[in-house]
């Protein structure tokens, strides 16, 4: 069997006359031309050898792919110093956040904000101290609401339900001094939540009649009452 283009009539119509062929400006001829690849076309200068990329592992049914994990942990490695935060966007555009992040507080060396979707977004700092910054003033006021922020993990998806906290001081009144320190009192408020740090003061012993630990809460958990240390 003779498998024919539908073009082909087998030599019986005469070809086209394509016409004149107009002068190459260049002086190169179209057989010399140097043909350009689809990736170089799109603007990419290197592309990775794909044969080099760890091979799928099929068990059955199922497909297992392998990634370099070298290059996975690179990337995620950009991400550590990053808070995400869910914003009303009928109330601000990201343009105009993007505007008040560089005019209004003070970064040290900036945020690079990406839209995820469903309004959250990833606010990736460049140094863990203006990270630092930003979540010890959350939940920030911006163009009308309140803005409020977590921890970015790693397989954030915005399709679970989130949780997001916030920093609290937590004051003991009338502590005896025998309970000032560091572990007892830390011990004691993990049982609130998870504590980050203790006042100044405190940590010193100079206000021995108030002592005040940093937590950080779940906003929409009830608080928890110790009846007993």
């Amino acid at each position: 069997m003779v498998v024919e283009d539908e073009d082909d009539d087998g030599g019986g119509r005469e070809p086209l006359d394509p016409g004149p062929v107009a002068p190459d400006p260049g002086g190169t001829s179209e057989a010399t031309a140097p043909k350009r690849s689809y990736a170089r076309v799109l603007g990419v200068s290197s592309w990775p050898a794909i044969d080099s990329f760890p091979e799928l592992i099929q068990a059955g049914n199922i497909c297992t792919i392998i990634i370099p994990q070298q290059d996975y942990e690179a990337k995620r490695h950009n991400f550590h110093f990053s808070l995400i935060g869910q914003v009303n966007f009928f109330l601000i555009s990201l343009d105009a956040l993007r505007m008040e992040a560089k005019e209004k507080r003070n970064l040290s060396q900036g945020v690079v904000m990406h839209p995820l979707g469903k309004g959250f977004v990833i606010f990736q700092f460049h140094c863990e101290g203006d990270k630092a910054e930003v979540w010890r003033r959350s939940p920030l006021k911006i163009g009308g609401q309140l803005i409020r922020f977590q921890h970015w993990k790693p397989d954030f998806n915005i399709h679970e339900k989130q949780i997001f906290t916030k920093i609290v001081w937590i004051r003991f009144p009338d502590l005896p001094l025998e309970y000032w320190h560091e572990n007892v009192l830390l011990s004691i408020v993990k049982a609130v939540r998870r504590p980050v740090a203790l006042d100044r003061r405190t940590r010193q012993g100079i206000m021995g009649y108030l002592a005040r630990v940093l937590v950080e809460i779940d906003i929409f958990e009830s608080v928890v009452r110790i009846d007993e240390v």
